[in-house]
């Protein structure tokens, strides 16, 4: 599902063993695990991956198929407060994701290359958003950085996810301001005897 491991390229020198050698270039692919590293046990919940940190979750990978997920607030009574670097890359399978209000920060490329995604509603709780952390895909013919066409970001204004999507030129929608359309009881006629009472649910559009 995911090629994260083979994103980096890197230059190195090789000198061959014998005498009067020259020096030649080769690439070098270097997984991004390598380079971010961390020195926290790697565990799972359900479908996801993740790692403790000052008794906080840090959402490290997804190993689902996608749909419509929920990133869940607590891990073993432990608040999750953060999606990891490449947590959810290449999942094109991704159609929705749903982020509790507990998490703070959303790391770079956290969503990159879910190409399934054509929205996401970003909590006011987020403070932090990485580079291309989603809204973004590489396209296959000229690997280059390509935004998803109509990708739409929702969140409170003045919130870190208005101004990502301002710097990046994708279209925010203050979802405070996303105004109801009308209003269904759950019975049209009602009935009530001298002395009863009766509660009706309302559902809101």
């Amino acid at each position: 599902m995911k090629n994260k491991f083979l994103r980096k390229i890197l230059g190195v020198s090789l000198c061959a063993a014998l005498a009067g050698s020259t020096a030649v270039t080769m690439p070098v692919f270097v997984p991004r695990s390598s380079i971010a590293a961390s020195a926290a046990d790697t565990l799972t919940y359900g479908d996801f991956e993740y790692s403790v940190s000052d008794n906080e979750v840090i959402i490290t990978e997804y190993k689902g198929t996608g749909g419509k997920v929920t990133i869940p607030s607590k891990i073993e009574g432990k608040t999750v407060t953060s999606i990891g670097e490449s947590a959810f890359y290449g999942c094109d399978g991704l159609t929705g994701i749903t982020i509790p209000n507990t998490v703070t920060s959303i790391g770079v490329e956290a969503f990159y290359n879910c190409t399934g995604l054509s929205s996401i509603t970003i909590p006011e709780s987020v403070i932090s958003i990485g580079d291309d952390a989603f809204g973004y895909y590489t396209d296959e013919k000229t690997y280059m950085l390509t935004k998803i066409e109509g990708f739409t970001i929702y969140g409170k204004k003045g919130s870190a996810a208005e101004t990502y999507a301002n710097n990046n030129g994708f279209e925010f929608i203050d979802n405070s301001s996303i105004a109801a359309t009308g209003v269904t009881l759950s019975k049209t006629s009602l009935t009530i005897e001298k002395g009863r009472s009766v509660t009706l649910t309302a559902t809101v559009k």
